[in-house]
């Protein structure tokens, strides 16, 4: 397992190929060089934040950043991705693992609080939005929990 962060704090799409090695973090990318070239055919998951049962958003809501997207994963997705992958018999992969649906921060607090929120105060703009496109593809995954909104 590793972690999304390993990619640049850019407002953009970003994908398992979108930054060459040298604009990941250092710390992170290390690592997993390390593992890959100790074990090829290891499978790396870059997860995004992990959710579900007790781990609820609004419990870490913080104001700041309302309009940002969420990258987040429900725990039970990420185990259903690692049976698949291991049904699958895939070795030496590489795939990003988030929820294919990225409200805002906001958004997700509102719905999980039902406290609502003001449509007028939710800005439109470019995010950070990680794809598990990739994943979803070649293992023909379909999410559990595909909204953020939704994790219990």
């Amino acid at each position: 397992m590793s972690s999304t962060g390993i990619y640049p704090q850019v407002k953009k799409y970003i994908d398992e190929d979108t930054f060459p090695a040298e604009q990941l973090d250092n710390t992170l990318f290390a690592i997993e060089k390390l593992f890959l070239e100790k074990i090829p055919e290891l499978n790396i998951l870059r997860l995004g934040g992990l959710m579900g049962q007790d781990r609820m958003f609004y419990k870490y809501y913080k104001e700041a950043g309302r309009n940002e997207a969420v990258n987040h994963v429900h725990y039970q997705d990420i185990c259903r991705v690692i049976e698949k992958m291991m049904l699958l018999e895939l070795n030496g992969k590489i795939y990003n693992v988030v929820a294919p649906l990225h409200p805002t921060k906001g958004e997700v607090y509102a719905y999980q609080t039902k406290t609502g929120i003001d449509a007028s105060l939710v800005i439109q703009e470019e995010n950070r939005t990680i794809s598990s496109d990739k994943m979803i593809r070649e293992l023909g995954y379909a999410f559990v929990f595909p909204d953020p909104k939704t994790f219990a």
